[in-house]
């Protein structure tokens, strides 16, 4: 990119291609530094090359067209060039709108923060999801905005020789009976998501930003409990039944040098619908790649 770079300022510098020199006329020198983007379009006798973007003028745009009357004095080098899935779309202002697609995964810890631990979980819980994205930058590198699909899998540990059970249209905590040994349950729920999230980047490179969003989640869920009776281990699955089918999330993510991306995840929705289950709300947070 840098080599790319240095071939446009050199092209800024030496004026217009194929252009007769005058004796006697200074030439004008342009320097840029540090610029965000440099796009270069040719069309058989003719060239544009666009800077935009530069060291401490984010705003900064430049363009000139250049008439070539002879294509074979055009030689091109190019080296390390990256972001070559981007579609960039010009706009009426002469800014450039930006698109890619981006992929997402993010590991941390689950909790039920409004409830006692111990009616319905034992520790903490584990959370994994992971996500591919649509990224639109509509004013620069600064601001974006991401909408995809995703999975996410967050799981409970029921209290110690508990499981979860229905009985009659409400989901229940009950005990092991007498002479199961070796006992354990858990509450699994798995999410098929829709993020929509905003970031904004305060310096140019990116290395500090605060995205916020929502995840719409469409919910389903699976009980296991295993136990052992006379050395004969046994496991159940059973659907969890009586979780809301959809809710959604609030999201932030903060980003800062030396460090991975920090997610927290709040459901204000509870896990299960009205009577259906205890009134259970989930906050998580982990680490994002």
């Amino acid at each position: 990119m840098r080599k790319m770079k240095a071939f446009v300022v050199a092209a800024l510098l030496t004026g217009c291609y194929g252009l007769p020199a005058q004796a006697g006329e200074k030439g004008d020198t342009l320097v840029f530094e540090q610029v965000d983007r440099v796009r270069i379009e040719t069309r058989d006798t003719v060239q544009r090359i666009t800077v935009s973007g530069a060291k401490d003028n984010p705003e900064m745009y430049y363009t000139q067209r250049i008439a070539i009357p002879d294509t074979t004095a055009v030689r091109r080098q190019m080296m390390n060039i990256r972001d070559f899935n981007k579609v960039q779309i010009p706009r009426r202002d002469g800014k450039m709108s930006h698109w890619g697609v981006s992929f997402h995964a993010n590991l941390g810890l689950a909790t039920l923060p409004d409830i006692d631990d111990s009616e319905v979980m034992r520790g903490v819980g584990t959370e994994l999801g992971f996500a591919f994205t649509a990224d639109w930058n509509p004013f620069g590198k600064k601001n974006t905005w991401r909408a995809g699909l995703g999975l996410n899998y967050r799981t409970y540990r029921a209290p110690k020789n508990k499981y979860w059970s229905k009985e009659g249209e409400e989901m229940h905590l009950v005990t092991f009976a007498d002479g199961m040994e070796d006992c354990s349950a858990d509450l699994s729920i798995y999410s098929l998501q829709l993020p929509i999230v905003y970031t904004h980047k305060f310096d140019n490179r990116g290395r500090w930003s605060v995205s916020l969003g929502a995840l719409v989640n469409w919910n389903f869920g699976q009980t296991h409990r295993s136990y052992e009776i006379n050395n004969e281990d046994y496991d159940v699955h059973a659907a969890a039944r009586g979780l809301r089918p959809f809710t959604v999330d609030a999201l932030a993510i903060v980003d800062v040098p030396y460090l991975p991306p920090l997610y927290v995840r709040y459901a204000p929705m509870t896990v299960f619908r009205d009577g259906r289950g205890p009134k259970m709300r989930q906050l998580s947070f982990g680490i994002c790649f």
